[in-house]
């Protein structure tokens, strides 16, 4: 098992909310239309940022794919060049812009940005486990607010199996996706979740320190392992998630009864998390997305089936 029951769920719990949290807000930023044809039509609202992106289908593939690749070069060049000055400004930007989308879907846009330009600015620099991990499913629903409405779920299943193979060849064959994760962690400033924990198994409050000695005690630095879960293993699924939630909902299925079915994926994901975290080893870096995105088909499939009896 990669890490103590504890953490693996507790990690578990923080990707379920994450999916949790965008599936809601997802629900609350679209309604279902007429258009001159009688055909129903998704109308999304358009965001703090504007409207959702023109492009669609096979543009929006290329879209994510060269972001990726442009996201992993520049990553690769800040670890390489120590400049994690530059890498931090760049994360606060990109917080502060998605948890702005999130919490403008609840609450008033002004009142948002602050709380979202605070939060930004703790994520970097607060070194805080709880305030990183808690502000973490504002910034992937904002990244789903963002991009959902320009996929449909044929496309998404095509992103799911160009971003598994990616995966795998990133960590076994390149091994540069270990590179970026060791990297990053030691600027701590990272996207995903992550809990560091002790050999005894206590959850650290903050991030690069250890229990502290007490006084006349020796010093021995104790060793902490850290339990991770990659920006991008959360942002697909969701993305996905989303992208089968107004699809339902374009099918005739009532709103309120395609959210219900849609959350087969949340519990299967987070199903297939806890069972690819226990057959883990210890100490070994794993490409999560091909199990992620296992677990997306065969929840596609239960919610199918149920869509049929319905």
């Amino acid at each position: 098992m990669k890490h103590t029951w504890r953490v693996t769920l507790i990690l578990a719990g923080l990707f379920l909310a994450c999916q949790l949290l965008g599936l809601a807000l997802l629900y609350n930023s679209f309604s279902i239309m007429v258009d001159e044809f009688g055909n129903p039509v998704i109308a999304n609202q358009e965001t703090v940022l504007g409207p959702p992106p023109a492009i669609q289908g096979p543009e929006m593939l290329v879209f994510f794919l060269s972001s990726i690749a442009l996201g992993t070069v520049f990553i690769l060049l800040v670890i390489r060049s120590r400049r994690f000055g530059i890498w931090k400004g760049f994360f606060f930007f990109t917080a502060f812009m998605t948890i702005w989308v999130s919490l403008s879907v609840l609450i008033q846009p002004l009142i948002a940005l602050a709380i979202a330009a605070v939060a930004a600015w703790l994520k970097v620099r607060a070194k805080s486990v709880l305030i990183h991990n808690l502000t973490e499913p504002f910034l992937y629903s904002g990244i789903a607010l963002i991009l959902v409405p320009a996929l449909s779920v044929p496309w998404a299943l095509a992103l799911l199996a160009i971003i598994s193979v990616y995966d795998y060849w990133a960590v076994f064959r390149s091994k540069h996706m270990v590179t970026m994760a060791k990297g990053l962690q030691k600027s701590m400033v990272f996207a995903g979740l992550s809990i560091p924990y002790s050999k005894s198994g206590k959850v650290e409050a903050s991030y690069g320190k250890g229990r502290k000695p007490r006084k006349g005690e020796a010093y021995e630095k104790e060793e902490i392992s850290t339990a991770g879960l990659g920006g991008g293993d959360i942002t697909f699924p969701l993305l996905f998630t989303g992208a089968v939630l107004q699809s339902l909902a374009l099918s005739g299925i009532p709103k309120a009864s395609a959210f219900l079915l849609t959350l087969i994926l949340p519990a299967v994901l987070t199903v297939t998390l806890v069972i690819m975290l226990m057959k883990a080893s210890k100490g070994k870096f794993y490409p999560a997305m091909p199990v992620l995105s296992a677990g997306c088909l065969a929840g596609y499939l239960l919610i199918l089936a149920a869509s049929w009896m319905i």
